[in-house]
């Protein structure tokens, strides 16, 4: 045992630097007051002084990053500002809001969020105030920064509603992830989803993206092949997510998260043969967005392969159903491993964005003994929050008690959900639990309509205590 910890620690110590070194993208814990690592992922989560100037702080018995939240009582435009990026670069950023009825109200707020000026999206929970209590609202977008540091702004849209805010977290894409995306426009999530899934394993993705899995009532097959090869595959989907397929002679998929009147989306559709073909047997498709045909040549999966499917720009509503039709000469029913839905978001600015502040509240403590407020320099001072706030988190990391560490590498490697993984396992587990009572093409959100595209349940055991108090 005592060489293992041995072996352990070397690993920790040989592991921690060279991540550090290459975090560049940064990630806010909103309401905390101290940078640290995430034991699981070990990656840098940033205390929000520095990046926001208004607001309180409210700490609950979460796991970090959500066991704190900033709220937001007066203006109605407040934002963190100076969040450094790589200008250009393809971002993916995203925004999560756990309610869990801070404020005694049992009544979750409405409000929007934007991003950079540009992309907004409306934060809605359910009807059901006992349930907002357990879910975490998840808004993402992914663009390409026109600068090298954005904003996210909330907004207030109704007098007694006060926005807040969990977390931001920010991650960097590959060129060819999502081609066609203008530089105006925006993709605003709408359901990641793993089909054929049941028990919840993680499924590591470099580019942060989450994936809900949905365990069916129709067949599914599992890969025979060794792995998964996805080289060629732009939107380079995790090779383990692609182990599993939704099989069934007419596959439909609902799009109910998309809103009533419509919108222009953006489908990725991900596909992978799961055994191999004798040569009196074919897998042959077609994909359809309602009555119209998406794809010009039919798709035909490969034996441990991925392959992609991307359409762009046609209109969707809640209403619509994406399904697969086998053609004439096919043998075998339909297959899909995965999907992507997105709404485009056309960069419409408007005066609610931008990096700038509003609505000072006098009785917040950041604000005590400031006759004025002061705007950060744009590029500069991110850089130096952000490396002031790697430095906290190393200096934190390297002051641990040698005796812990290898407790620390055992969250890490071992406990493969701790602190924000374990959020959502919790997630994930839930709504595998509903899928089955629900439509068996859709993953099991919260009761609703389209306007809950965001929302996602949690449960058990991160209602109960964590190991560290609440920071306030």
């Amino acid at each position: 045992m005592l060489i293992m910890a041995v072996l352990l620690l070397l690993t920790l110590l040989s592991l921690s630097s060279p991540i550090l070194s290459l975090s560049k993208y940064i990630n806010i814990d909103c309401g905390a007051s101290e940078s640290y690592l995430d034991s699981d992922k070990v990656k840098l989560w940033a205390g929000d002084k520095g990046f926001t100037t208004t607001g309180k702080s409210f700490g609950n018995s979460l796991k970090n990053p959500l066991n704190t939240l900033r709220f937001f009582p007066s203006g109605n435009k407040n934002c963190y500002s100076n969040i450094p990026v790589t200008k250009s670069r393809k971002t993916l950023v995203r925004t999560l809001f756990f309610y869990g009825n801070y404020d005694d109200r049992s009544s979750a707020p409405s409000f929007d969020v934007v991003y950079d000026g540009k992309h907004r999206e409306t934060v809605q929970f359910t009807n059901t105030p006992q349930l907002n209590n357990r879910v975490i609202f998840i808004s993402e977008v992914i663009y390409s920064p026109a600068s090298e540091d954005i904003s996210v702004c909330l907004i207030r849209t109704s007098k007694s509603d006060v926005p807040f805010i969990s977390s931001i977290e920010v991650y960097g894409l590959d060129a060819d992830m999502y081609d066609g995306i203008g530089p105006d426009e925006g993709l605003l999530r709408r359901k990641l989803v793993l089909y054929g899934f049941k028990n919840i394993k993680r499924y590591d993705d470099t580019f942060g993206r989450l994936w809900f899995p949905l365990e069916p009532n129709e067949p599914v097959l599992k890969t025979s092949a060794s792995s998964i090869d996805i080289t060629g595959v732009p939107n380079k989907p995790p090779a383990n997510v692609m182990a599993k397929a939704l099989s069934q002679d007419i596959i439909t998929l609902s799009t109910k998260t998309l809103p009533l009147a419509g919108s222009q989306i953006y489908l990725a559709l991900y596909f992978s043969e799961p055994k191999s073909l004798g040569r009196t047997m074919k897998r042959s498709f077609n994909v359809f967005l309602d009555d119209k045909q998406l794809n010009s040549v039919p798709i035909v999966p490969v034996f441990g392969k991925a392959t992609e499917f991307v359409t762009r720009d046609i209109v969707a509503t809640s209403k619509s159903q994406v399904f697969f039709r086998s053609t004439s000469d096919s043998t075998l029913p339909p297959i899909v491993n995965a999907m992507e839905l997105y709404s485009i978001s056309k960069g419409v600015g408007g005066d609610y964005g931008g990096g700038g502040q509003s609505g000072d509240d006098p009785d917040d403590d950041r604000n005590k003994g400031r006759n004025k407020k002061t705007k950060p320099k744009p590029n500069e001072d991110a850089r130096l929050k952000f490396e002031a706030a790697k430095q906290a988190a190393t200096a934190t990391h390297q002051g641990k008690p040698k005796s812990k560490l290898p407790v620390i590498l055992g969250a890490s490697l071992g406990s493969a959900f701790a602190s924000i993984s374990s959020v959502f396992v919790a997630i994930f587990c839930k709504r595998s639990q509903n899928a089955k009572s629900q439509s068996n093409t859709e993953p099991a959100t919260s009761t609703g309509s389209a306007a809950e595209a965001g929302v996602e349940p949690l449960v058990g055991e991160q209602l109960a205590s964590d190991s560290k108090p609440p920071r306030k």
